[in-house]
């Protein structure tokens, strides 16, 4: 009987030292790449719209973004939205995190994953992505920044 109960308490003991040792953090970084520290250039906000806008290749995008790599970036560009099954307007929920940057001779590698759904006025998806990995090479020059690439896992 005494036995049973030092076997019972050890048991308790090792559960709540393995439970507390598992913060949600650490378990997060289990299922996910961990972020280096290094932060170049921010391109978050220019990337988020270069996906997300309808209004096409605004000035403010050309500042920081090749017409090529925003037409192959952008969602209205790259799903079937015109199509004349789907109705306007368009309900988009994307998710844009970016996950590390690395320096590679004069270039930066910035690698994010995103999260795309399209979804019409009537409730038809027009189409989506989950978790997809994505490279920008972006190129500084006389204190500004400028993607010149995009690579996406096919």
């Amino acid at each position: 009987m005494k036995m049973k109960k030092i076997i019972l308490s050890l048991l308790t003991i090792f559960l709540l030292v393995a439970l507390m040792g598992c913060s949600e953090e650490e378990s997060e970084g289990i299922m996910q790449v961990k972020p280096n520290n290094n932060k170049y250039v921010d391109v978050y906000d220019v990337v988020k719209n270069a996906f997300t806008t309808d209004n096409g290749y605004t000035d403010e995008i050309e500042k920081h973004m090749s017409k090529e790599v925003f037409d192959r970036t952008n969602i209205y560009k790259a799903y079937n939205v015109n199509d004349p099954k789907f109705k306007r307007p368009f309900k988009v929920e994307f998710i844009l995190k970016e996950v590390a940057q690395n320096k590679e001779k004069e270039k930066i590698i910035v690698h994010m994953n995103y999260s795309v759904d399209i979804i019409d006025a009537s409730n038809k998806s027009v189409g989506g992505s989950r978790n997809v990995p994505i490279e920008f090479t972006v190129e500084r020059k006389n204190g500004n920044w400028y993607i010149i690439k995009k690579e996406e896992a096919a």
